[in-house]
């Protein structure tokens, strides 16, 4: 579930809740997300072209103390096995849903009946999150092959996946060596949120970036 959260959000702003409604559902959200840029049918294009996916909005904080630590989990209503935070795993307050996956249900006079995303506190995954366009899914061992540039490892994990994840992942640590150095600009995203990007054009697509990496900020920390 992890994956649907990093990167994190760091628009700065009131986590209010205000009513939403899309496709029919009515649920509420936080007011930081109702006026950011980055919200889209009720989730956050943050980082859309790194993760190739939607992530979930930031509700802040639970008020379970805990580790924050992936486990994996499994529940009756799915097939896979899951991570969540080690805090959550045994939680009351855990509950699956078709959709969305796992939330958190500590807030359901706030939030209704959908609950909220799950908290990783502190806990942030040593590799930069990355999807492929194609939607085929990335493990966290082909992930890492890539990493350390052990392309016959990756190759064994995927084939067909191992040229543009190792792209992404160098556009990544470069763009993250250039901002830690002050030599790329900050581009907003939306309210205050942090992006930051490289200009990687994909012919017949002069109308935007195609590759738009989000960090937190090492100043803040």
């Amino acid at each position: 579930m992890y994956r649907k959260v990093f990167p994190r959000c760091e628009v700065e702003g009131s986590l209010e809740p205000v009513d939403f409604s899309h496709g029919g559902l009515d649920q509420r959200i936080p007011r930081k997300c109702d006026e950011c840029d980055n919200l889209f049918e009720g989730e956050c294009v943050r980082a859309i072209d790194q993760v190739e996916d939607y992530l979930s909005l930031d509700y802040g904080p639970c008020r379970k103390p805990g580790l924050c630590n992936p486990v994996l989990v499994e529940d009756r209503f799915i097939k896979c096995k899951v991570y969540v935070p080690e805090k959550c795993s045994d939680c009351d307050f855990l509950r699956y849903h078709q959709i969305s996956g796992f939330r958190c249900h500590e807030d359901d006079q706030i939030w209704g009946r959908y609950g909220k995303t799950l908290d990783w506190g502190h806990w942030s995954p040593d590799l930069p999150n990355i999807g492929l366009e194609s939607r085929k899914e990335v493990s966290m061992e082909l992930m890492q092959a890539v990493k350390d540039e052990l392309e016959v490892a990756a190759i064994r994990e995927a084939r067909d996946a191992y040229q543009e994840l190792k792209k992404k992942c160098n556009a990544t640590v470069m763009t993250r060596q250039k901002y830690d150095a002050g030599g790329i600009d900050f581009v907003s995203g939306g309210a205050g949120s942090r992006c930051y990007r490289t200009q990687v054009w994909s012919p017949g697509d002069n109308a935007r970036f195609r590759l738009c990496l989000f960090f937190p900020s090492t100043r803040a920390l």
